[in-house]
């Protein structure tokens, strides 16, 4: 998904595009809280992979449009200290929520929080504008 996304050279809606890949990656977690067949859970993930890869490309690209290039060097820096240390905080915050509720709940849950963003970012005129 993320080589594909490195392809397009049209840039006129890559915002939607964001919400759009954003949004069908949380449909397709979504899924994995129902009980499927295993070939169709392996279709979810797969299709989960390839919906979610593309966005890290987008999102770099629309961000570094964004800052001033003298400044490059310590956004990217620390955009990547947040995102990494989102693993171990999400980690403990997925335990927690394992501890107290059934798999499934906790699935449509990480579906809601991928899905939400999408969505408002689709309401967003900023979005609709990305350059």
């Amino acid at each position: 998904g993320a080589l594909l996304a490195g392809q397009l050279r049209d840039t006129r809606h890559v915002g939607l595009a964001i919400c759009a890949a954003q949004a069908l990656s949380a449909l397709l977690l979504l899924a994995l809280a129902l009980p499927l067949p295993l070939p169709l859970a392996y279709a979810a993930v797969l299709g989960f992979g390839v919906c979610s890869g593309p966005m890290t490309v987008w999102a770099q690209t629309l961000r570094m449009r964004l800052v001033a290039p003298e400044w490059h060097g310590r956004a990217f820096a620390a955009l990547r200290m947040l995102m990494q240390s989102g693993r171990p905080v999400g980690g403990a915050l997925a335990g927690l929520a394992l501890a107290m509720l059934p798999l499934g709940a906790c699935v449509a849950l990480s579906a809601a929080i991928i899905g939400l963003p999408a969505l408002l970012g689709a309401l967003s005129p900023g979005m609709r504008r990305a350059p």
